[in-house]
């Protein structure tokens, strides 16, 4: 029998512990590397989201209200290793391009995609100035377009489609680009500020729809999220993204009440913070964060959602009313059987003259240069139009009384209502513009 000195002996066995410990901090992250992770980030009254496929690729969608660029900016420092991918503007109202600007100073962008509706909204127009100085490539996303973000996953755009919809409560709502993200037989329905007309058109396309998790539209406002919808969707978790105590009253009671109805799990932002979801293809998982951290993922049962008879033991899961309480780290588990995949369309050139961008390729083969999209500037503004102040959260149309006490230094102009409602500020009361 071979005998080796200790002093042979020891450092081995040192070096075999030491390897363990290796192979044991490489497991996770080996794992995760074909994992797709979805964050919906904490930005109060707004929206913003954070794709990561299984491939690395990230996409942006949204970036919240301008005041939440701060907590923003440091989330995507944390996560996100040099430019992103691929930044999408869902519409171009305040509360989801408001961070946009600080994070294609800091972070860049290699594609920025957006809905083509032309708003006359200055931070719009300034930020389309800015993606065309950077030399970033510009899109229009239509429905029908597919996007490959890399790994398996990929994005498949439900809305806006053309005709533009008009006429509506909102038309830049109405034209959001609405999308559904798939990877293996998880799914996720991210539904931007879409309305009512928008979920319509959806719905007479015969997509596919139904989703493990549906990001419910317009944080939950009354104007959308249809009974008619959501048995298409049937989502286990339905997310708000929603400021505490803001003054539109979301989210509404009666989309709550149809949230309900489907047996939805329901989270929000203003109540559990930020919202991690991880996909591995075959089931969702996600964790909430809870006093600066986030509530590590528990193996909990998985809720198993057939898709022939979407219904048939949906009654057997406990729903999570909204206005619950957040105090304890809630984490969960939830999977649904999908049916094959469709062939893919192909997106017309009308839909997209350059076609829908692929993150699929390594990041050192940029996209091909595009055309920029022409834009009308702003026009200037119209005395016949809508006044604020820069400290209210309410507009007046010029000749209202309330409107003359506005100071110079103060006032807002705004050419259309939709402008002004797009600045997060609601009609005055007294007269009612």
């Amino acid at each position: 029998m071979l005998r080796y000195p200790l002093s042979i002996v020891c450092p081995v066995r040192r070096l075999l512990v030491l390897l363990s410990l290796l192979l044991a901090a490489l497991l996770p992250v080996a794992a995760a590397a074909g994992e797709l992770r979805v964050h919906v980030f904490d930005v109060g009254q707004g929206d913003a989201m954070l794709i990561v496929s299984p491939a690395g690729k990230t996409v942006l969608v949204d970036a919240g209200p301008r005041e939440a660029s701060p907590r923003l900016m440091a989330r995507l420092h944390a996560l996100v290793k040099g430019q992103i991918d691929l930044e999408l503007m869902t519409h171009p109202h305040a509360d989801h391009i408001g961070g946009m600007e600080d994070v294609l100073k800091s972070l860049g962008a290699r594609i920025f995609m957006e809905p083509g509706f032309d708003h006359p909204s200055p931070l719009y127009s300034q930020l389309l100035k800015t993606v065309e100085s950077k030399g970033i490539a510009l899109k229009v996303g239509k429905a029908g377009n597919n996007v490959e973000i890399g790994g398996g996953a990929s994005m498949h755009l439900l809305a806006p489609s053309s005709p533009q919809l008009s006429g509506t409560r909102s038309d830049a709502n109405a034209n959001s680009i609405v999308l559904r993200l798939s990877y293996g037989k998880t799914a996720f329905y991210l539904a931007a500020d879409s309305e009512a007309e928008t979920e319509r058109r959806i719905l007479e396309a015969g997509e596919e729809l139904a989703s493990d998790v549906y990001k419910v539209a317009h944080h939950a406002s009354r104007h959308s999220s249809t009974a008619e919808l959501l048995e298409k969707v049937r989502p286990a978790v339905a997310v708000v993204s929603v400021g505490a105590g803001n003054e539109y009253g979301h989210p509404t009671r009666e989309t709550l009440d149809r949230l309900e109805a489907v047996h939805a799990r329901v989270l929000r932002t203003d109540l559990d913070g930020e919202i991690v979801f991880r996909s591995d293809g075959e089931r969702v998982s996600f964790s909430i964060e809870k006093e600066g951290g986030l509530a590590p993922i528990e193996s909990l049962p998985v809720v198993q959602k057939p898709s022939a008879a979407v219904g048939a033991d949906v009654s057997k899961r406990k729903s999570v009313r909204a206005a619950a309480p957040a105090s304890k780290p809630r984490s969960s588990v939830v999977a649904r059987p999908r049916p094959e995949k469709r062939e893919k369309p192909v997106p017309s050139p009308e839909q997209d003259r350059a076609g829908p961008p692929d993150l699929g390729d390594t990041q050192e083969q940029p996209e091909p240069p595009v055309a920029a999209v022409a834009r009308h500037e702003a026009p200037p503004p119209s005395p016949d139009g809508y006044v604020a102040s820069k400290n209210s959260q309410v507009y007046h149309r010029p000749e209202c009384h309330n409107a003359a006490r506005i100071k110079p230094e103060n006032v807002l102009h705004f050419v259309t209502r939709e402008e002004a409602e797009g600045s997060a500020r609601r009609p005055a009361k007294d007269c009612n513009p």
